[in-house]
């Protein structure tokens, strides 16, 4: 399984989201069909991001805070803005091993694009 977790600001739109969630996907030399799911955060859920998941037939998932916490011990990219304003190093990193699971690992640590941030979580079962 291979999840994308994402964070970004209030001021991310749709085609902001979906060029983010792109470029991180092209850097990993994969398309948005190796993608099982996208994460985030409940406080993130919003018309911008329902709409990307939508153009990019994907399922939209929020982890349980528990396993949020659980995984940000894991996070590569720790931002100390994300973690007053959400309790987590990274949104993205977080998101995306929360939804993988326990075996989850990051493909690397989260990439930027503007007002947007993805991670790349795997369950070592897939590259």
């Amino acid at each position: 399984m291979i999840c994308l977790g994402v964070g970004f600001s209030q001021q991310a739109d749709c085609a902001a989201i979906v060029a983010a969630i792109k470029a991180c996907l092209r850097f990993h030399q994969l398309s948005a069909t190796d993608l099982q799911a996208l994460a985030t955060v409940a406080a993130k859920d919003s018309p911008p991001l329902r709409q990307a998941a939508q153009a990019l037939a994907l399922p939209l998932t929020f982890p349980a805070p528990a396993a949020l916490d659980h995984a940000a011990k894991r996070c590569l990219s720790p931002s100390p803005r994300v973690l007053a304003a959400h309790g987590l190093p990274s949104v993205a990193e977080a998101a995306a091993l929360a939804a993988v699971g326990d075996a989850a690992s990051l493909l690397g640590p989260k990439r930027s694009l503007g007002a947007v941030s993805c991670a790349l979580a795997h369950d070592g079962r897939q590259p």
